[in-house]
């Protein structure tokens, strides 16, 4: 397995983490409680960015960085 197929796998991690939290987001969800962790709106907002950006990042890396 090489770095290219780590990063594949983490980008479709990020991506859920990204789905997951759009979807508190848009379906007004929080604030959540889960795991004794209480995720509100201006928390979930950066849980919703982060995981984006970083998912761009491994995409351009697996995919189209040659």
């Amino acid at each position: 397995m090489n770095k290219k197929d780590i990063a594949k796998f983490f980008a479709g991690a990020f991506m859920w983490e990204t789905i997951v939290h759009a979807a508190i987001g848009a379906n007004s969800l929080a604030p959540i409680t889960v795991f004794g962790f209480t995720i509100t709106p201006e928390i979930n907002t950066p849980l919703i960015i982060f995981p984006a950006v970083v998912t761009i990042f491994l995409v351009y890396y697996a995919w189209f960085k040659k």
